[in-house]
């Protein structure tokens, strides 16, 4: 790797052959960080030169990795969900009847037609992004969230509210896709005012589309929900894996819960671990705050393990 001379700028370093030498321990061998601006030593590690700037280029983006080795310097990373028109021409109505006209002629073709479901999709991409910053989920989810609702747009294309309901609908199946599970009231909480029902309707009628199919969606299991709310709550690791060994007991026995949901079960075998373990202020409400569920659906489903809690806490333990 070429390293220029760094005589004239730090006449106290030696150097050797027209190349910086360390100054503390006389080694050659220097790294060149153009990230920092740094010149550091390999063997000693002192900076010897800061402030350095690079002469390589600067590349915007790599088309290498899609099977082209050219090297773009301008324009915008290729996106996998649009239709290839990232860059397009928008006419505007102008003052002549040949520039309306040629407007008309414009948004009447298929360049137009590309960009304008291209725009559409980019704006339910950034409701996407927005939802899933605020909850803080992988970046997996956010591609496979996209991915779906792309998906979405080849059968249909959602309008108005419609697309904020579908997007959201995209995040929550992405979610349970990619094994992070979320809530609906979590994900409607941090949505455009989109509410529980309005999702679990947008949801069923995702489920319905000829690629729904091929998602497979796994039933969600409590210790999904149970280790991140006892995470939330500051609890240990032994409440957690009580309350997850006495969900799973309590689902599998239909006598326990008269047809609970995993959620609501969820919730109240945390108040039971913690109850177990002589943990004082864990109370119902603060598990439906973490958790979403009813402070009510809670007690109720409490009193009903409460009932077998004997049966339940002796095999879990």
């Amino acid at each position: 790797m070429h390293f220029r001379s760094l005589k004239d700028n730090a006449p106290s370093t030696p150097t050797y052959r027209n190349k910086v030498v360390c100054k503390s321990c006389g080694s050659p061998d220097i790294f060149e960080d153009w990230e920092r601006g740094d010149a550091v030593c390999r063997s000693c590690g002192l900076v010897s030169q800061g402030g350095l700037i690079s002469t390589q280029a600067e590349w915007r983006t790599f088309e290498g990795d899609s099977g082209n080795k050219d090297k773009s310097r301008v324009g915008f990373s290729k996106n996998p969900f649009t239709s290839g028109a990232e860059l397009s021409t928008v006419i505007a109505r102008g003052q002549t009847s040949s520039t309306n006209r040629l407007r008309k002629i414009h948004l009447n073709s298929e360049s137009a037609d590309k960009a304008k479901k291209n725009k559409h999709l980019q704006e339910a991409f950034d409701k996407i992004q927005h939802m899933s910053i605020r909850m803080a989920l992988p970046n997996k989810v956010i591609e496979r969230a996209k991915a779906i609702y792309t998906s979405i747009t080849q059968v249909k294309i959602p309008r108005g509210k419609k697309m904020n309901e579908f997007a959201t609908a995209a995040l929550y199946t992405s979610c349970r896709k990619e094994s992070v599970p979320r809530t609906m009231k979590e994900v409607c909480a941090v949505s455009n005012n989109i509410t529980t029902a309005k999702l679990s309707k947008s949801f069923k009628e995702l489920l319905k589309l000829p690629f729904a199919r091929d998602l497979q969606l796994a039933t969600i299991k409590p210790s999904s929900y149970i280790r991140r709310w006892v995470s939330l709550l500051r609890l240990s690791t032994a409440v957690s894996k009580l309350a997850e060994r006495i969900a799973d007991i309590a689902l599998n026995k239909s006598n326990i819960v008269d047809g609970k949901s995993p959620l609501t079960v969820s919730a109240a075998a945390i108040a039971l671990a913690a109850q177990h373990h002589g943990i004082e202020g864990i109370t119902h409400i603060k598990i439906s705050e973490i958790s979403g569920v009813a402070q009510t659906t809670i007690k109720q489903c409490f009193a009903q393990l409460n009932k077998h809690a004997d049966l339940q806490i002796g095999r879990a333990s």
